[in-house]
């Protein structure tokens, strides 16, 4: 084998082990009311869902979910919206009460549980060396109504990893990057696959606040005008991109879903289709996810019959197909309620698509399964949605974690491609027309895929007059192998 394809090799398993781990550990639970079972971690890294209780720690969940882990599928850390907790899952320095003391009395202190926020994603900071951002709002709730009328503020936890001997510390918390009558924001890398976009809906309008999180801080709100303007009285659907970042897809409690285009190099975002509910029923909207070729929107929902009937309602996940003009005229049932009762009836609730590229469904009520979409890239019925199939070794309630699609690439040959060779993405993606023949390898050992990680990788001497800007690329290589904990 020639120099070229070794170098191909660890380009390969670089990739394989780099972006693609953040997400690979999911941090669920239960609200304490009502439960003395303990929070759990689903591990994706060995290829396969693994599920383990974080026994003796009183953790409570109720809707808010996130985690982060390194490129490796380490988990760093993770937070339930009241409290940021590290990887031992001890509070993190600093990372108590990291939203208003009014709502984190309640929820903590008098209800005993998570935050029923469900707006939040954390990415690491563009540029930042062990730096990481968590965006996530706040509420403005009332009990008696249980109803969340409006998402605010939009606020920024930045924590650095480089502190307490790598179990961090919240160096900047409750930081308000936006106030006001909001919705559930979004994120989405920007096309030049380093910088990421916080996308802003304004309550009752068609204004979007858009943010650019770059390595010189955070630009903005450009304020963007969609064309569309749909009425909600209290703030409870859901949003989501598309994974590859083109459609920005909003979901209204009780009347239906809005789909918008989005242009990831200007952030400029436009109204282009909806799907309204139309027989009848009064719809209580669960969630919505994308199957991973971008093709097909799922919608999980509860309904109820209409007034005078004696049947009742259900929970049901819908298909849609986005490929085409008349979008709502698609709609398929992928599957409806079973009704299977384990602790609770299984109820199809919130949706995530997994690092194994299933889309996993959560029930609303307390149970001890996860249901899961096997293969979203296909049309209904074979799309096979798999009910109270995955086995969970406690007790949750309706918890499911978000993350935004660490994995995107930027668009290569777009007018914002500036940053060149920028992240260990781009690694596979480099220039065809580079010659690594112009480099000589005096000395190129390999050893790896020692428990699936790569343990070893040495350049040592390079000889001959080879392009700079193959130098450059091999020093990122080197740089990123020296850096990673596991080189022996």
């Amino acid at each position: 084998m020639n120099n070229f394809g070794l170098i191909l090799i660890i380009i390969i398993i670089i990739h394989i082990q780099g972006q693609s781990q953040f997400d690979n550990n999911w941090i669920i639970g239960m609200d304490r009311r009502s439960s003395n079972e303990f929070p759990m971690i689903i591990d994706f890294n060995s290829g396969f869902p693994i599920t383990k209780k974080i026994d003796g720690k009183d953790i409570n969940f109720f809707l808010f979910s996130n985690s982060i882990s390194n490129e490796f599928g380490q988990l760093l850390f993770y937070t339930n919206g009241l409290k940021i907790f590290n990887r031992d899952n001890e509070i993190m320095e600093n990372g108590d009460t990291i939203i208003s003391q009014e709502n984190y009395d309640y929820w903590n202190v008098i209800a005993n549980s998570g935050s029923p926020g469900i707006s939040g994603y954390i990415i690491p900071a563009p540029g930042l060396d062990q730096i990481y951002y968590l965006f996530y709002s706040d509420f403005h709730y009332e009990p008696d109504l249980y109803r969340y009328y409006f998402r605010s503020p939009l606020y920024l936890c930045v924590i650095d990893m480089n502190e307490n001997q790598g179990l961090g510390k919240v160096v900047l918390k409750k930081q308000i990057i936006l106030d006001g009558a909001l919705s559930h924001f979004g994120l989405i890398k920007h096309a030049n696959g380093r910088d990421w976009w916080v996308v802003v809906p304004e309550l009752n309008s068609d204004v979007f606040y858009n943010y650019l999180i770059t390595p010189q801080g955070i630009i903005g709100p450009e304020i963007f005008h969609s064309g569309f303007t749909q009425n909600e009285f209290y703030a409870t659907g859901r949003n989501k991109f598309s994974p590859n970042g083109e459609l920005f897809i909003r979901n209204f409690n009780q009347w239906g879903t809005t789909i918008y285009n989005f242009d990831r190099c200007s952030g400029k975002i436009t109204y282009k289709n909806s799907i309204f509910y139309q027989d009848g029923n009064e719809h209580f909207d669960f969630d919505i996810e994308c199957s991973p070729n971008n093709r097909y929107l799922y919608i999980s929902e509860y309904y109820t019959l209409s007034l005078g009937s004696s049947k009742g309602g259900n929970t049901r996940i819908w298909q849609y197909d986005l490929n085409v003009d008349d979008i709502e005229r698609t709609g398929v049932i992928a599957a409806q309620s079973d009704w299977h009762v384990t602790i609770l009836p299984n109820v199809l609730s919130r949706m995530q698509l997994s690092p194994l590229d299933n889309i996993f469904v959560s029930s609303k009520d307390e149970t001890n399964v996860f249901s899961y979409i096997e293969r979203p890239d296909l049309p209904a019925p074979y799309c096979n949605v798999s009910q109270h199939n995955f086995q969970l070794p406690s007790s949750y309630v309706a918890t499911a974690p978000r993350f935004p699609n660490y994995k995107l690439r930027k668009i290569f040959g777009s007018p914002c491609d500036t940053i060149q060779f920028q992240n260990i993405e781009e690694i596979t993606d480099f220039d065809k027309t580079t010659k690594f023949d112009s480099i000589k390898l005096i000395k190129l050992n390999i050893d790896v895929l020692k428990n699936s990680y790569l343990y070893k990788c040495n350049f040592t001497g390079l000889s001959g007059a080879p392009k700079a800007k193959d130098v450059e690329r091999l020093k990122f290589y080197i740089k990123y192998i020296e850096q990673d904990n596991r080189i022996k």
